[in-house]
């Protein structure tokens, strides 16, 4: 993570570099977070009448294929962190010695946690 992180911030931008790097906080956030927040105990009940609902007004084209995959994806994914969740989280947890590594200074270090914090 410490070599992944420095090529994508300190040698320029690279997308592919960043990409992969935020793929691997995602997957380091799901292993090592609690990345799931807590859903009704109701939720699969309440998911299944919103699905009925969505198909209905797709099957009375009241709203198109597009409109339907929008909402069943807000639907599906309601349990999801975002990104920036992970991020921030995966941030705190790292030592001042790696963070200062990182961002090159103990003051921006500093201001990066307090920043995460905010």
């Amino acid at each position: 993570m410490n070599t992944r992180a420095n090529q994508s911030f300190k040698n320029g931008f690279d997308s592919d570099t960043f990409i992969d790097t935020s793929k691997n906080l995602e997957v380091f956030a799901r292993q090592y977070l609690n990345t799931n927040p807590e859903l009704p105990t109701n939720y699969e009940e309440i998911k299944n009448e919103l699905f009925d609902i969505l198909e209905l007004k797709l099957d009375q084209n009241i709203i198109n294929q597009s409109d339907y995959q929008f909402f069943e994806n807000k639907i599906n994914f309601v349990g999801e962190r975002a990104l920036r969740w992970k991020i921030t989280n995966c941030i705190k947890l790292l030592p001042e010695e790696l963070l200062i590594k990182l961002f090159g200074s103990e003051k921006e270090a500093k201001q990066l946690i307090i920043s995460v914090d905010l």
